[in-house]
């Protein structure tokens, strides 16, 4: 006769904790309960959206990020955010992004004109979710408001508008 040592309980509840004890029989009789396991049923939670960009300067980008849509039955304790140098080297862990909160401003270490690419990943109880799509922002301002188009009246006619702009 064999000790069976483990045992799948099927069809649970995710984010549900079960109490869980067993008892041993041998010939002789039943063993106490073991100590009781409080298990929650849960799993990594879903990749976060990619990061959008909410701003941007010569010196500074502000990104915004979304929770994750499945927290895996587990509630989610951590955001990392990770980055690109600008040219495509691997990923380094953006270290003062350490709040969790959903917008993050990178202000030093950037080079003006420099594409970043961006990804972040949500962790919970249990593990890691998959990194979420990569996103690439400049650091650079936005361009200047243009001047109002203009109507040219030489090329319009009753039924078309020719305009011009800078």
């Amino acid at each position: 006769m064999s000790m069976q040592t483990r045992y799948t309980i099927p069809r649970l509840t995710t984010g549900k904790v079960y109490r869980l004890r067993y008892r041993v029989l041998n010939s002789v009789n039943w063993s106490s309960f073991s100590p009781i396991l409080n298990a929650l049923v849960a799993s990594a939670p879903s990749a976060p959206a990619a990061p959008r960009l909410i701003s941007a300067t010569t010196t500074s980008i502000t990104l915004g990020f979304s929770e994750s849509l499945f927290n895996g039955g587990a509630t989610s304790v951590d955001y990392e955010l990770w980055m690109d140098n600008g040219y495509g080297t691997p990923f380094t862990k953006v270290v003062g992004y350490t709040d969790n909160s959903m917008t993050y401003t990178i202000s030093s270490g950037l080079v003006a004109g420099r594409i970043y690419t961006f990804k972040y990943r949500c962790q919970n109880s249990v593990d890691y979710s998959e990194f979420s799509t990569e996103a690439r922002f400049a650091v650079a301002m936005p361009p200047n408001k243009p001047n109002a188009p203009t109507k040219d009246m030489s090329l319009s006619t009753e039924t078309s508008i020719y305009i011009r702009w800078d």
